[in-house]
């Protein structure tokens, strides 16, 4: 009798339902196996988390210059600000020193 020979190793040829693509799924280990979650989710889902970190780092620094601008007594006004009431920065130059 003719037996099918075994499959070569590295001949492209992969099961699909037990080992997804590499390029299109990241493979998260959980208490139950692997899960495959497609890359373009797993992309998103870090980018929204470095967005809420960022949001919370510049409202932390917001609070932060807010209580050294009243402990020192000076008004911040931010690089930019078009506020005419936040008052200058102390040491910063409106052009450059002639």
């Amino acid at each position: 009798m003719n037996k099918p020979l075994p499959q070569k190793i590295g001949s492209g040829e992969r099961d699909e339902r037990t080992k997804p693509d590499p390029f299109l799924f990241f493979e998260i280990e959980t208490d139950e196996g692997s899960e495959f979650v497609p890359l373009p989710t797993v992309l998103a889902e870090s980018a929204m988390r470095q967005a809420e970190a960022a949001e919370r780092t510049a409202g932390a620094l917001e609070r932060l210059v807010e209580v050294l601008s009243q402990a020192h007594g000076v008004p911040f006004r931010a690089f930019g600000s078009e506020d005419p009431e936040a008052g200058d920065m102390p040491g910063a130059s409106k052009g450059p020193q002639e």
